[in-house]
């Protein structure tokens, strides 16, 4: 019959003998320097995701944030017979395709600036696109979506903006089929007195 000995993984030694002091410091010192990395991956990877939430150029949160929040409040809504609404506005103006990027970047920055203040502090306001946003209205009904996309076009410059629109239930029940039935209605914006 064969005797196995099991070594302690740091020093080979026998398991059971004592450690040194001097390699017990080792090991803390290693056991501290492990602890800092993964802190700093930690910290590293908060921030990429706090990054990733926001679009830099506007300052509204990302698309992918958009959408997974979206889709929390559709199910929020289906549990609590609750009506969201989702508006997409878009650009059409030749002069901000004609914009360097840092022009454009400014005009998307204001226009995302002025649209999330027209509408409440509850409301998801995120950049979809280049020229374009998308904004979530909760507990909005159609009609209710009605007076805030006129309060948020009038807030906005210009008469060349399109809008576009859906609502949950009437329009559909999951989050991402909404914004693209709103990004596919987009028809062009006419203030009605």
């Amino acid at each position: 019959m064969r005797a196995f000995r099991i070594l302690h993984r740091s020093s080979g030694r026998p398991a059971g003998e004592e450690d040194e002091p001097s390699d017990l410091s080792a090991e803390a010192r290693a056991h501290d320097e492990a602890e800092e990395l993964l802190r700093g991956i930690s910290d590293r990877v908060e921030r990429s995701r706090r990054l990733a939430i926001f679009d830099q150029e506007s300052g509204l949160y990302s698309r992918w944030y958009f959408e997974f929040r979206l889709h929390e409040e559709c199910l929020r809504a289906r549990r609590y017979d609750l009506a969201v609404t989702v508006l997409s506005v878009r650009s059409t103006s030749a002069l901000s395709r004609q914009l360097a990027p840092e022009s454009w970047a400014r005009r998307a920055a204001l226009a995302a600036e002025r649209a999330a203040r027209s509408v409440r502090c509850t409301d998801l306001t995120a950049s979809i696109g280049t020229s374009e946003f998308a904004v979530c209205l909760l507990h909005c009904d159609r009609r209710g979506a009605g007076s805030a996309l006129r309060r948020l076009m009038d807030s906005l410059e210009g008469p060349d903006w399109q809008v576009g629109m859906a609502t949950f239930p009437d329009d559909g029940s999951e989050g991402k089929a909404l914004l693209d039935l709103a990004l596919g209605r987009y028809a062009p914006w006419r203030a009605t007195a």
